[in-house]
């Protein structure tokens, strides 16, 4: 079986926590939680989704080595095969969760009409989907942690890379938002999730790993 995700002994120097060299291999339908401190996780997220290069070691995802790529290539494929979603949720709070959906499509040269599809196709529970229309600011944290699940599959990706998105949550959306999960996660799709806090059990994880 093919590897989607290869990271080869990576060291981050500028992490003083990072003691040993990290390496992960991610095969298709697998769902590996990866436990760190916050800033551990950050490092490497950054670096597995083509935002950091690290100081040792490589990172390929379905055969390309993301550092081999010229910058804007490099662009276009992150948006494209990785969904990749940071601690934050990436939101910017003035703008409507719609638009900043929209707006990778955009780019992409692809219509709303897609998007549609996709919400639609997810079928995701305690979804508001009007409330999308509202900036990012003005809608529950549960809204904007459903609304991740979307953007992180807009493009159908093979590898998807959640960083700690949802650990502010509370107990009840907790539970609703691991719920979800494997809807996105169809059987080829390598699922990654980085967090400093401990696994949710809400979920059926193939691997843990720490860094």
């Amino acid at each position: 079986m093919e590897e989607i995700l290869i990271a080869d002994s990576l060291r981050c120097y500028q992490q003083k926590n990072w003691e040993n060299p990290f390496s992960l291999r991610g095969l298709p339908g697998e769902r590996i939680f990866v436990h760190g401190t916050r800033d551990q996780c950050r490092f490497l997220f950054e670096m597995l989704s083509g935002l950091r290069t690290p100081d040792a070691g490589h990172v390929q995802v379905l055969g390309q080595g993301l550092y081999e790529l010229p910058e804007h290539e490099l662009a276009m494929f992150r948006r494209e095969k990785i969904g990749a979603i940071p601690q934050e949720g990436g939101f910017l709070p003035e703008f409507s969760l719609l638009e900043q959906l929209l707006w990778p499509l955009r780019l992409a040269g692809q219509e709303v009409e897609v998007l549609k599809d996709r919400i639609q196709a997810l079928d995701l529970r305690y979804f508001p989907t009007h409330n999308l229309y509202n900036p990012a600011k003005r809608c529950t944290v549960r809204t904007k942690s459903l609304a991740v699940l979307v953007r992180a599959t807009l493009f159908q990706p093979k590898l998807i890379i959640l960083n700690g998105t949802f650990e502010n949550l509370d107990a009840k959306d907790t539970e609703i938002i691991w719920e979800q999960v494997p809807k996105i996660c169809d059987p080829g799709t390598c699922f990654l999730y980085l967090s400093s806090t401990p696994i949710p059990q809400q979920f059926s994880w193939t691997r843990q790993l720490r860094i």
